[in-house]
């Protein structure tokens, strides 16, 4: 397996790779861990850094990379075998990102997890309408000009219906 798995902030990209990853005993790519230098979600880390560490990820024989940056899912799509875009409304990655929550583990403190998260929501809200790698566009370009297998999931029925026929 050599899963991409793209979409908006609260899809359940991380939910799913995560499920994937442990059924299918393979490495999880986490697109905020290569993308984020350590400590928040306020400096990015240097692009070449990222395609190398990518590169060196994607050449094992079994992965789910997973993530809103079209940057490194440009760099990643060349080893996929598989694509799924998750295109859950705003409403409902809104629902999920709330009930989530602020990521005290990845800040330096609670204050900077709280202004952080206020500015994913304001963010992610503008999925649709971006302009940029990390756009709704952008996702659906790359699941477009994908010729191996891919799926888009639109709710959380379809995503759960979808863990069901894969891991069966």
């Amino acid at each position: 397996m050599k899963l991409l798995i793209l979409g908006n902030s609260g899809s359940g990209k991380s939910w799913l790779g995560k499920k994937l990853a442990q059924k299918f005993d393979c490495i999880l790519i986490g697109m905020d861990k290569f993308y984020w230098e350590p400590g928040g979600f306020n400096k990015k880390r240097d692009l070449k850094l990222v395609k190398k560490d990518i590169q060196s990820s994607t050449l094992t024989d079994s992965w789910i990379c997973e993530g809103v940056f079209g940057k490194i899912a440009d760099m990643a799509i060349e080893s996929a075998s598989m694509v799924i875009l998750l295109d859950l409304t705003w409403e409902d990655c809104k629902k999920n990102l709330m009930n989530r929550g602020p990521n005290y583990e990845d800040c330096q403190s609670p204050s900077q997890a709280d202004k952080s998260f206020e500015e994913l929501l304001n963010w992610a809200k503008e999925y649709s309408v971006r302009e940029n790698h990390t756009s709704r566009n952008y996702h659906y370009n790359l699941y477009n000009i994908f010729v191996g297998e891919k799926l888009i999931l639109k709710n959380r029925d379809d995503v759960n219906d979808f863990l069901i026929r894969i891991t069966n």
